[in-house]
């Protein structure tokens, strides 16, 4: 649930900021105040409402644009982001593990969080570069039952013109990499991995890779137009037409304030005032 909360989230920054950002101005200014705004307003809901935001707008991505592209579209939205490793979790054979793929440097960052483990560190900017680049894909795995976190997972990518892209376990840690993984945590690794090996997960991955390897050409061409557009539309529909215009006011507010005191300092920066 954090991480399908994490991935609205981050969605919702980044289409604010880029729809909202004014020529000439800072996407990285623009971004604080559409993270701080949209914060905001996911701090008013309890866990659980985040929760269940998340799994509506998650369904109804879904029906908008096919499950099959849904993670084409999350996974171009954003340079930061890499590719996820399936489209939906996967539940092991004996339905003891949940897995969730980590897909930004934002969520394994939480991930260091919540499993307090080395990426928390100073280990953690080549894990997020090799997420990044395709190069090793990460997933967390929790009881299926009580949502606890069991272990950590980094699969390490071999797609050197084989018919199969291949994974193999980089490392696999139980929280506060101290004891080893479970044994059912082993065995769930293991099926994920069977798992990767099929027609579908297959052709999910090698569009990932090309897609990743190519997100400049597809920026340059335009391509993620349609993505943002249902991407936009989806969320609009659940968080509702009232909080999405009230947030899209609140981030309009704060960067018009924003530009006119840089006008007003001589093109200093200001501090932003963010109208939460």
């Amino acid at each position: 649930g954090v991480v399908r909360v994490a991935q609205m989230r981050d969605t919702l920054v980044e289409l604010l900021a880029e729809t909202l950002r004014p020529q000439r101005s800072s996407k990285a200014a623009v971004t604080k105040v559409a993270a701080a705004v949209v914060d905001g307003f996911l701090l008013k809901l309890s866990a659980a409402q985040q929760v269940a935001l998340a799994e509506r707008y998650r369904e109804e991505l879904a029906r908008s644009v096919g499950a099959d592209v849904l993670a084409d579209q999350i996974g171009l939205l954003r340079g930061a982001r890499g590719w996820p490793l399936f489209p939906a979790d996967y539940v092991s054979p004996d339905r003891s593990r949940r897995v969730t793929a980590v897909c930004s440097r934002q969520e394994l960052r939480r991930c260091g969080a919540v499993f307090g483990n080395c990426l928390r560190g100073s280990h953690f900017d080549g894990y997020a570069s090799r997420l990044v680049a395709g190069s090793a894909f990460y997933v967390a795995l929790f009881d299926a039952r009580t949502a606890r976190p069991c272990s950590l997972a980094e699969l390490a990518v071999d797609d050197r013109g084989g018919v199969l892209i291949r994974l193999s376990v980089a490392q696999h840690q139980a929280p506060g990499n101290g004891e080893a993984p479970s044994p059912e945590c082993r065995a769930a690794l293991a099926g994920l991995l069977r798992f990767t090996r099929t027609a579908p997960i297959q052709s999910h991955l090698r569009k990932g890779l090309l897609a990743m390897r190519g997100r400049a050409a597809s920026t340059r061409t335009g391509s993620r137009v349609i993505g943002r557009s249902a991407l936009a539309q989806s969320l609009w529909k659940v968080i509702g037409s009232p909080g999405m215009a009230a947030i899209v006011q609140r981030i309009t507010t704060a960067v018009r304030g924003r530009h006119e005191n840089s006008a007003g300092a001589g093109g200093r920066s200001t501090q932003l005032a963010l109208p939460l």
